[in-house]
């Protein structure tokens, strides 16, 4: 009995530090965005506008101190939107606070097919609010976890 409940005991010392360091680093609020860049819909299936998700990566952005999450939180909003705006571009840009390697590494992603800049719309208080491009998946709609619902197209 003794023995098991050391054990246990363990288990749940470790989970317990694994769940410290996972909620200190903001991974929850780190997943979110990624899935919703990656699927275009929130976790309710929602279409987002570009804006919104413009300021929340923007937020997050000058929040962390961690700049390989920055840089593959606009790798991540560069191909999954196919290229961003200027302004857009440059606002995520300020916000990451980007060492010239990083911003360079951003910008080979041209080389690799996708397009850094792409045109937005000439005159935008004529137009509709722009929103994230989705996806296309046919997998399952009933997802568990609301973090884990990008499905790879393979």
């Amino acid at each position: 009995y003794r023995e098991v409940m050391s054990k246990l005991s363990q288990h749940m010392h470790i989970a317990h530090r694994c769940m410290g360091i996972f909620n200190s680093f903001g991974l929850m609020d780190l997943s979110d965005l990624e899935q919703t860049l990656a699927n275009g819909t929130d976790d309710n299936g929602k279409g987002m506008r570009v804006s919104d998700m413009v300021d929340m990566v923007e937020e997050y952005l000058q929040n962390t101190n961690d700049s390989l999450n920055r840089l593959r939180l606009i790798a991540i909003f560069i191909v999954s939107q196919k290229g961003l705006r200027q302004d857009d571009k440059n606002r995520l840009f300020a916000a990451a606070r980007l060492n010239p390697n990083e911003a360079k590494a951003l910008s080979n992603l041209e080389a690799l097919g996708y397009p850094l800049l792409r045109d937005g719309p000439k005159n935008t208080r004529l137009t509709v609010p722009e929103k994230l491009i989705r996806r296309n998946v046919d997998a399952d709609s009933d997802i568990e976890y609301s973090t884990s619902r990008y499905a790879c197209d393979l």
